[in-house]
């Protein structure tokens, strides 16, 4: 399980780079010893991939020490999965898991709605509609049990586009992990078949996310070294290495 020292220092935060500069933080004599976690999660259960277990894993993992967490996650059953129904051990996410759903709509409809959510979220890229509608869950659920601190998990990347707006809006800390490298920055053998304009798109999104995160969450040197040079941009207090969870049934 992560550090709660990490999570602690992080709800202590002061808040230096991007919009949560000067930010109030909560008082540290009023942190709650078991904080209250809001986690955006586009892959999670109970869609039974691999990116979508290990995250599972970590909210287990955070329910057994007693911390408060709720959810927000989509629909994705798409691909390879190990399975689509709630089944043990991953029943007792079924309450904290909030699944944004919405109608696909026709394709005018679709159009009109990323357009929308581009200008809105300020960033055009895939995952757009649910982005938006994730952003506005997490502040209805955020007017009725105010969290300490937002969590967000790549892939897919998007997840941390609703975590950034609700950063910049509430002054929360936030934790943006990087379990992957951004998708136009794959290392060989492994190729994206974006060209150089969806190139620049992603450089640019991720960039900010880095920048705004309070901190980045890598789960090995390697990956935090590779992904932050092909960003042009240096580890420092604002990135750690935390490996995947191990957990036994």
């Amino acid at each position: 399980i992560p550090r709660p020292g990490l999570l602690h220092r992080t709800i202590r935060y002061s808040g230096r780079s991007g919009t949560n500069r000067g930010k109030t933080r909560q008082p540290i004599a009023t942190v709650r010893t078991s904080p209250s976690i809001l986690m955006f999660a586009p892959c999670f259960v109970p869609y039974m991939a691999s990116e979508n277990i290990c995250n599972g894993k970590l909210v287990l993992a955070f329910l057994d020490r007693g911390w408060r967490v709720d959810v927000i996650s989509r629909r994705d059953d798409e691909g390879f999965l190990y399975g689509t129904g709630w089944t043990d051990p991953w029943l007792p996410l079924r309450p904290v898991t909030h699944e944004v759903r919405y109608d696909i709509g026709s394709p005018l409809v679709r159009q009109m709605d990323i357009v929308r959510q581009t200008i809105r979220m300020g960033h055009p890229m895939g995952g757009l509609r649910w982005a938006g509608r994730a952003y506005d869950m997490a502040l209805r659920l955020h007017s009725e049990h105010p969290y300490d601190v937002i969590l967000s998990r790549c892939p897919a990347e998007v997840g941390h586009l609703p975590a950034m707006k609700f950063a910049a809006n509430t002054g929360l800390p936030w934790v943006a992990n990087w379990n992957d490298p951004p998708a136009t920055y794959w290392p060989p053998p492994y190729r994206h078949e974006g060209g150089p304009v969806a190139r620049r798109l992603t450089r640019r999104y991720v960039r900010e996310a880095v920048t705004r995160a309070t901190v980045n969450t890598f789960p090995c040197e390697r990956l935090m070294a590779y992904t932050m040079a092909s960003l042009g941009l240096k580890t420092g207090d604002h990135t750690t290495v935390i490996p995947h969870i191990g957990r036994s049934y």
